[in-house]
């Protein structure tokens, strides 16, 4: 009964955990195949070619999570961090920005917006004018 309370809490367990950073789909990668490879290896031992493939099917995962980690720290360290930390930052970025009057850069084409409280002010202006 232990084993069965134990499965159950695991699966349980791992429908909670959301995507939180770029990096965690590669770590239940390595979490996931990385035992059960070697695990197989232990049991394979006296084959060696299939010994070295799960050896090396067994690596891979933790290449590549060492790998995607270098490359995101360097080009996009905000990817390492968490969803939460990026929209809060992006969100007192914006605040920033609308405080101090700058223009807000469009990420798609990189033209630059301007300020709400200008528009609303240069429209204010324009329509006295016109009265």
């Amino acid at each position: 009964m232990k084993l069965d309370e134990a499965i159950k809490g695991w699966t349980s367990r791992a429908g909670i955990v959301r995507v939180r950073n770029v990096l965690n789909p590669l770590l239940w990668l390595c979490g996931l195949i990385t035992p059960i490879s070697w695990a197989a290896v232990y049991f394979l031992r006296d084959d060696p070619v299939a010994k070295y493939c799960l050896l090396t099917f067994g690596t891979l995962p933790i290449l590549a999570t060492l790998i995607g980690y270098f490359i995101w720290m360097f080009r996009d360290p905000d990817r390492l961090q968490s969803e939460e930390f990026v929209l809060r930052q992006q969100e007192l970025t914006i605040y920033r920005r609308s405080e101090e009057g700058e223009p807000r850069p469009l990420e798609t084409d990189k033209k630059m917006l301007p300020n709400v409280a200008e528009t609303e002010l240069q429209q204010g202006v324009e329509e006295g004018e016109s009265s």
